[in-house]
């Protein structure tokens, strides 16, 4: 004699039903986290302005990211702030100068 629920299921089809859920919920989260990371990878040190490589360049002992192409010079959070609040003999358009050459 099988043990039913209100539903007229088995206790044991519940359970695999169950199971069934929680796995689908757990690849749908894998497929959102993998998409995400690819999507990650695809911009990943890409320039905002022409889509080239980026590359790393240290100012002020503080890293900033140039592009090989249009030579455009991005920062991130904080790293402005960084680099302004140093005070230099040197001015800060004199410093951007001294990367792009």
């Amino acid at each position: 004699m099988s043990l039913t629920d209100k539903t007229g299921y088995d206790l044991e089809s519940k359970h695999i039903r169950e199971k069934e859920a929680a796995y689908r919920k757990q690849l749908q989260q894998e497929r959102l986290d993998a998409k995400k990371a690819q999507e990650k990878e695809a911009h990943w040190m890409k320039c905002p302005k022409c889509g080239s490589d980026m590359v790393e360049k240290e100012m002020d002992n503080v890293m900033i990211d140039q592009c090989t192409d249009c030579h455009g010079i991005y920062f991130d959070a904080g790293e402005l702030d960084l680099i302004l609040k140093r005070e230099e003999s040197k001015s800060f358009m004199d410093r951007i100068k001294g990367i792009l050459k």
